[in-house]
């Protein structure tokens, strides 16, 4: 190989490497700057989460009907149900700010997990439910094949437009034919009810007393 034909190489070389280093400068820039972009948008949606979670939640729920199930009559001495009883008690709720509000209404804590109905309710005697517009919604103890299946749901979502008001109520229900030893005669204690908000992560509480 000649002097010409070496030095001919040599440039080709350089130009090669040229053409591929600014190939891949193009190529890390545009990189960048999708990563620049991706990080900016990741910034920007948690500052807007940041600032909806230090949101207010707007509803108020109001135990207009009392806050006790007083089931005494319906539990004999031996714990055991003959008849079926219902107890409801009313409620309302009220959203006071300008948006519209979508709330889940639950015995089960969407944050924690926790149930709000004690362990000794929780069987296939024990119903609970709310009344929304004529509408019944299981909270537990849905029926299946016409029992009640001793099983929560996930509740019900509410929406409530700004500055609007929804009543309703809640029932709790012993079944008629509960054997003895179903219920502890003469117990007092509590069921909790949450009011969840999916948007904020907030919630409040409704507190209603259970007596047999």
């Amino acid at each position: 190989m000649n002097k010409k034909s070496l030095v001919y190489m040599l440039v080709l070389v350089v130009l090669a490497a040229g053409i591929g280093w600014s190939l891949g400068a193009s190529q890390y820039a545009k990189e960048l700057a999708k990563w620049k972009s991706e990080a900016l948008t990741a910034e920007s949606e948690l500052q807007n989460l940041k600032a909806i979670q230090q949101m207010p939640m707007m509803v108020e729920f109001n135990q207009t009907g009392g806050d006790t199930f007083n089931m005494t009559s319906a539990v004999a001495s031996d714990g055991s149900v003959a008849n079926t009883t219902t107890q409801t008690l009313a409620w309302d709720m009220y959203n006071s700010g300008n948006k519209t509000e979508t709330v889940q209404i639950t015995l089960v804590d969407p944050v924690s997990g926790a149930k709000g109905l004690p362990d000794w309710l929780q069987n296939s005697y024990v119903q609970v439910y709310l009344t929304i517009n004529g509408k019944q919604i299981f909270l537990f103890g849905y029926p299946i094949d016409g029992k009640p299946s001793g099983k929560f749901t996930n509740g019900t979502l509410v929406s409530l437009p700004p500055y609007s008001a929804l009543s309703g109520s809640i029932s709790l229900t012993f079944v008629g034919g509960a054997p003895a030893g179903t219920f502890p005669k003469g117990k007092t204690d509590t069921i909790t009810l949450y009011i969840y908000d999916p948007v904020t992560h907030k919630e409040i509480t409704a507190k209603y007393t259970v007596q047999t």
